[in-house]
C-alpha cells in the first residue's frame, strides 16, 4: 500500500519535471534549431524510484535522456572499458548512481570537482542492478 501511495504521489512530479530547451540559430532562413528534451531528476530521486518500483522506473527512464544532479561519492575514475565515470551518493548504504562519461570526455573538464561537491550531468539512463547506471554523460553547462 505504501509503494502504491508513493508511486501515485511521484507520478505528477515525474511528468512535470520534463524540460526542453532549444539552441536557436540566428539565421532566419533556415529552421534548423536543435531541440533537445530531458527529464530533470536528482540522484536520490532516481535511485529511490528504481528501488521502489523497478519496472515503472525502467519504463520512465531507461534509454531516455536525463539531467541528473547529485553529490560526488568518489573522485572521477577510469573504468575497464576506458571511459571515465563518477558515482553520485544516495541515502541507502549500498546504493549509488554510476555515471559514465562519453568516450571523448576530457578529464580536465572535471578538475574543479572533488568528493562531496554537487554536480549536474546530462546522460542517458541505462539500467538498475544495485546501482543505477547512466551512460554517455557530459557536464551540464547552463
Amino acid at each position: 500500500m505504501k509503494k502504491l501511495l508513493l508511486i501515485l504521489l511521484c507520478m505528477p512530479l515525474m511528468f512535470s519535471c520534463t524540460v526542453s530547451f532549444d539552441d536557436d540559430n540566428d539565421d532566419d532562413n533556415e529552421n534548423d534549431s536543435k531541440i533537445e528534451s530531458y527529464t530533470e531528476v536528482t540522484a536520490q530521486e532516481l535511485y529511490s524510484e528504481f528501488t521502489s518500483d523497478n519496472e515503472s522506473a525502467s519504463e520512465t527512464y531507461n534509454n531516455k535522456k536525463i539531467k541528473i544532479t547529485g553529490t560526488l561519492e568518489k573522485n572521477i575514475k577510469k573504468g575497464r572499458g576506458g571511459t571515465w565515470y563518477v558515482t553520485l551518493k544516495v541515502k541507502q548504504r549500498f546504493g549509488s548512481v554510476m555515471c559514465h562519461f562519453q568516450k571523448d570526455f576530457n578529464k580536465e573538464d572535471f578538475s574543479n570537482y572533488s568528493i562531496n561537491d554537487e554536480v549536474t550531468l546530462i546522460g542517458k539512463c541505462d539500467s538498475y542492478n544495485t546501482m543505477v547506471m547512466v551512460k554517455n554523460c557530459d557536464l551540464f553547462n547552463e
